[in-house]
């Protein structure tokens, strides 16, 4: 089903709505794009009030500033639900982020029409031009905008069915009951978990020798993303502050900057631990403001994805620079190797798992073939 003009896009996170905004003008349409900036997959959903989630934030992740994300997404939320036709929702389900703010988008509309695009079963390619190795799209963010107007892409969008529509809100229902601190991806669907749910996680990417704080969470990073995108640095690097706290790993630095602090295991009795971390764990409440919030700027998912990618080519027939313009406006140190290792363990020989999921229309230029459940 083609997507006509003149219509309203909305869009869970800001990269892949700046990213859609681009390939929108690039194509000569002037569609109106809106970008959630909040992410409903961590904190209170129920009741979801902006002012509730900037206490749960500042509370459980020392972040200060969400108050101005709460503004935006009432914004937000007010002009999505405005249209009466002409509406059209982007996600992945493998984003927590786009999934579960999509999840709520079906829950405020009710019965209103919704056209969706969900790039859940796209495929895209990671490394040097030509190279095999592909791997599933976990946000429209990662994309060029060049690519995902070549490829048309709102061209994919899909009614859902009643059953479809009921699945969600039934999903979603059940989650809004739970009210848990974390939203994470199992099976393809969104569940609930404690906010402790990715502690094993960060202590398994830890070891006896120091090793930079933003290391440690980027490891997190790879070895959670197995399904889809199911957690930011934000949480992590809270998580982090509270292991540090309980004692379960030790740090050096400034515990504030995940670039400037390190973390190893708890040492031997009788070594030499230093203690300045210890000393920021208590001043933390009073310096919060160093962790200034720049979501309205920079989105959960664009800050996530600037560890791994180092190339991104989707159903792509025109010759690709060997640095994409994504990576080069949001590279991070050590992001190569990280990234390297993240596509090796998530994804592996992805060529043969996930070939079916592109048919081809010609020499050079396969489309998508989407699917839902």
């Amino acid at each position: 089903m083609t997507i006509s003009h003149s219509i309203l896009h909305v869009v869970f996170n800001m990269s892949a709505a700046a990213t859609l905004r681009a390939a929108l003008q690039h194509a000569g349409r002037d569609d109106r794009v809106i970008g959630l900036a909040d992410s409903l997959s961590f904190g209170p959903i129920d009741p979801p009030d902006p002012a509730l989630q900037t206490a749960w934030v500042d509370q459980e992740l020392e972040v200060s500033g969400w108050d101005e994300v709460g503004g935006q997404a009432t914004s937000f939320w007010d002009e999505a639900l405005s249209r009466t036709h002409g509406r059209v929702a982007w996600l992945t389900r493998r984003s927590t982020q786009e999934y579960a703010g999509f999840l709520e988008l079906l829950w405020r509309l009710g019965d209103a029409p919704v056209e969706i695009v969900d790039l859940a079963d796209a495929v895209a390619r990671a490394g040097d031009p030509g190279a095999p190795n592909l791997h599933r799209v976990f946000s429209l963010g990662e994309l060029k905008p060049s690519i995902v107007s070549d490829n048309q892409l709102w061209s994919f969008g899909q009614h859902l069915t009643s059953d479809m529509r009921a699945a969600c809100r039934e999903q979603w229902a059940h989650l809004k009951a739970e009210n848990a601190p974390l939203r994470i991806l199992r099976d393809g669907a969104l569940v609930s978990a404690p906010m402790t749910y990715f502690d094993p996680v960060l202590l398994s990417c830890a070891t006896a020798e120091w090793t930079k704080t933003a290391r440690i969470i980027g490891e997190a990073l790879c070895e959670s993303w197995t399904e889809g995108m199911q957690i930011g640095d934000i949480e992590l690097f809270a998580r982090v502050r509270a292991l540090v706290a309980a004692g379960r790993l030790q740090c050096r630095g400034d515990l504030l900057d995940m670039h400037r602090g390190a973390l190893r295991l708890p040492a031997e009795a009788g070594d030499d631990v230093p203690g300045a971390c210890v000393w920021w764990m208590r001043a933390a409440a009073k310096i919060a403001s160093h962790l200034k919030l720049i979501w309205p700027v920079q989105s959960f998912a664009l800050k996530d994805l600037c560890f791994f990618f180092t190339e991104i080519m989707l159903l792509s027939t025109r010759p690709t620079p060997a640095r994409g313009a994504y990576r080069d406006r949001h590279e991070t140190r050590g992001g190569d190797a990280v990234g390297a290792r993240c596509r090796s363990m998530a994804f592996g020989s992805a060529d043969e798992r996930l070939g079916r999921t592109v048919k081809s229309h010609g020499p050079g230029l396969p489309t998508l073939r989407l699917r839902w459940w």
